[in-house]
C-alpha cells in the first residue's frame, strides 16, 4: 500500500481540511491562507435559476434522491431541494449544518471522505466543493461518490470563477485509473461538471475503497497487485 495514501484514521483526527492540505501543492496557499478569501463565497449570490432543467437534462425527469456535498450555506442544496428532490445536504461544519437544518433540510455533519451511509442516492452533488474533492482525500471522496450513487458525481460552480484549486486534476486521475467519464454542461452563469462511471468500473472502484478500509484498520493487509497498481496511478 502506497504510504502517501490518506488514512481514514488520519482524515477523522486532522479533518478534510487537513486532508485537503496534506497535498504539497495546496500548502503555500495555505500558509498564506488565500485559498479562505473565496472559498465558497459565490453561493452567496449565485443564481441557482438555471438549477431545475439541468438536473433534468443530466439526471433524467423525476424526483431524484441527492446528496449534496460541502453544502456551506445551504442555498445551493435548498435551490434543489425546492425543485422537488430527496435531499440530503451535508457539510463538516457544524455551524453550516445546523443552519441548514433551521432552514428545513435533511442533514448530517460528515467529511466528505468519510460519509458513511446505507442510502444509496442518484448522485452526489456540490457547488464549488473544492476542499471536499481535492487531494488524495478528495480522491477517496470522489470514489466513495461513484460507488454509492447511480449517476456519479455532480460539480458545479459559476463560469466566473478563476480559482486554480478546482479539482480538475482529481478528475483526471479518476478518468484515467478507472475509465470513468467526465461530461461538462454550461447552463447560464453556472457550469456543470458529471462524473461518471459503468458497472465494472464501479465494481473495481468499490473493490479499493475496502482495500484502503482494510489497510486503515491493518498497515500489514496485503493488496492485490492490480488493487496496488490502480492506487499508485492515483498517486502520481
Amino acid at each position: 500500500m502506497p504510504h502517501s495514501f490518506p488514512r481514514f484514521s488520519e482524515i477523522r483526527r486532522h479533518g478534510q481540511l487537513a486532508a485537503w492540505a496534506w497535498n504539497p501543492r495546496h500548502v503555500a496557499d495555505l500558509v498564506a491562507s488565500r485559498f479562505t478569501a473565496s472559498l465558497y463565497m459565490s453561493q452567496l449570490t449565485a443564481d441557482f435559476n438555471s438549477v431545475p432543467k439541468t438536473l433534468e437534462k443530466l439526471l433524467g425527469r423525476g424526483r431524484k434522491k441527492l446528496l449534496v456535498v460541502a453544502g456551506f450555506n445551504g442555498r445551493f442544496a435548498k435551490a434543489i431541494e425546492k425543485t422537488g428532490h430527496d435531499v440530503l445536504f451535508t457539510d463538516a461544519n457544524a455551524n453550516w449544518v445546523k443552519k441548514a437544518k433551521k432552514n428545513g433540510l435533511r442533514v448530517t455533519r460528515a467529511n466528505a471522505a468519510l460519509i458513511e451511509t446505507d442510502e444509496t442516492f442518484d448522485a452526489w452533488i456540490t457547488y464549488e466543493g473544492n476542499e471536499a474533492f481535492e487531494g488524495q482525500s478528495g480522491i477517496l471522496a470522489m470514489m466513495r461518490a461513484l460507488s454509492n450513487s447511480r449517476q456519479g458525481l455532480i460539480y458545479a460552480k459559476s463560469s466566473r470563477n478563476t480559482d486554480p484549486y478546482t479539482p480538475f486534476l482529481e478528475f483526471e486521475k479518476i478518468e484515467k485509473t478507472y475509465g470513468a467519464k467526465l461530461k461538462e454542461k454550461r447552463a447560464g452563469p453556472l457550469v456543470y461538471y458529471q462524473l461518471t462511471a459503468g458497472s465494472q468500473e464501479k465494481m473495481r472502484i468499490t473493490e479499493d475503497l475496502n482495500a484502503v478500509k482494510q489497510f486503515d484498520k491493518d498497515p500489514k493487509f496485503r493488496l492485490y497487485k492490480e488493487t496496488q497498481t490502480r492506487l499508485n496511478k492515483l498517486l502520481k
